[in-house]
This record gives structure tokens, sequence and C-alpha cells, in this order.
């Protein structure tokens, strides 16, 4: 399995994982995966250890990567979840990047292992 883990980090240092669309989407929904199994990725036949660390960020957006703005959701899983969690946004317009924030308060190490980012036409 794969996973995206992020070192503890606060202020300017605070992790961000997200996309750059190249051109302005409107997201509508959000669905995350984090699925440590109790973990160990690969529900223990892999021996891979993926740590206990939950994944807690909120999502933004921004128009020119450099302001960013809360788009109404946050989103906290612990590592054990197992079930990729959707999530619906209000509308917050057309906007070119996208991103979870760390909300971890840089005590523990940001892990997802899985993040669609969904638009409607």
């Amino acid at each position: 399995c794969t996973i995206i883990s992020f070192y503890p980090g606060t202020g300017a240092n605070t992790p961000a994982i997200g996309q750059d669309f190249g051109t302005a989407k409107a997201i509508r929904r959000v669905a995350v995966l984090r699925d440590g199994l109790d973990g160990v990725c690969g529900g223990g036949n892999s021996g891979v250890p993926t740590g206990d660390n939950p994944f807690s960020a909120k999502l933004q957006y921004s128009d020119d990567n450099v302001q960013y703005i809360d788009a109404g959701l946050t989103v906290s899983l612990e590592y054990n979840n197992r079930a990729l969690q959707t999530y619906d946004l209000p509308d917050n317009g057309m906007h070119r990047y996208w991103r979870f924030l760390d909300m971890t308060g840089g005590t523990r190490f940001l892990q997802v292992n899985e993040i669609q980012m969904m638009a409607f036409q």
C-alpha cells in the first residue's frame, strides 16, 4: 500500500498536501482514506509499519498559491479508520490550487493513504 507521511511542523513549516489543477476547478466533494490497519500497511501481511498517526487537516483553496482561504471542511481520521470517507462541500467557487493543511499541531506526523478531489460541471 502507499502512504504519504509528513514530518510535523508549525507556523510557516506546517505541512500541506494539495493539487495545482492548472486551471480553476470548483471542488464540491472530497474523499479521504486513512487506513493504517492497526499500524501495519496491508492488513498485517506485509509487515510494513505505517505508524499510528492520524489525518487531521482542513481544506483550503487559493488563486495564487500564496494566500489560502478555508473551504469550510476539517477532516479528522484516526489511523485505523479503514474506510474511504466522502465529504460534500459548499460552493466555494472555482480556484486553481486546493490543499489540506495539517491540523495536528506539530506534535504528530500527518499521514494519509488516499485523497480524491472532485469537481462537478
